[in-house]
């Protein structure tokens, strides 16, 4: 998960999956982001998580949806290269992390807001399937009927509107929010 900023979306997605398997690794991305810089982000998802006991919180590395391996994921732009950069990001995933982390199944947040991980998700169902790794599509967590999403929450930090982020982020989150001006 990116997590820029870790959000109750990304809460449900850790708890909901969490629920279907014995142990949850979650990978954060490594590379630091426009707003949360990546040890902050990381520092965000296991407080997050912190009292799911199935859930381990570990960086993503070079290797996690990176600059090395996706770059495309960063700039939000659906082309064809960037949809061989998902399938090359997946297909990583499938045989060098997967194996040597033990992963049958593979979590992720339905996107209905960005295209971009919108097509990376059909890239990892597609390559992950193709070699025996399910992929569990998560519906999204709303608030008010709509999506939770840290673009919503990164809007209203730029606005400095903390009581409108309140219900959609953890008080970890918030707290930092508050400290850190965008």
């Amino acid at each position: 998960m990116n997590a820029d900023p870790f959000t109750y979306g990304h809460r449900y997605l850790a708890e909901t999956a969490a629920k279907r398997c014995g142990r949850l690794l979650v990978l954060v991305l490594s590379k630091d982001a426009a707003h949360v810089p990546a040890e902050a982000r990381l520092d965000l998802v296991r407080k997050g998580c912190a009292d799911l006991a199935a859930v381990s919180v570990f960086p993503g590395g070079d290797y996690v949806i990176s600059s090395a391996t996706f770059p495309d994921y960063f700039f939000k732009d659906k082309t064809e290269a960037a949809l061989a950069g998902a399938r090359l990001d997946a297909t990583l995933f499938a045989e060098q992390i997967a194996p040597r982390c033990g992963i049958k199944t593979r979590f992720v947040g339905e996107e209905p807001l960005d295209p971009m991980t919108a097509g990376y998700n059909d890239a990892l169902r597609t390559v992950l399937q193709s070699r025996g790794i399910s992929v569990r599509i998560i519906p999204r967590k709303t608030l008010d009927g709509r999506p939770i999403s840290a673009s919503r929450v990164r809007a209203l930090w730029q606005a400095r509107d903390y009581a409108g982020i309140e219900p959609m982020v953890p008080k970890t989150t918030l707290d930092y929010i508050r400290r850190n001006a965008l």
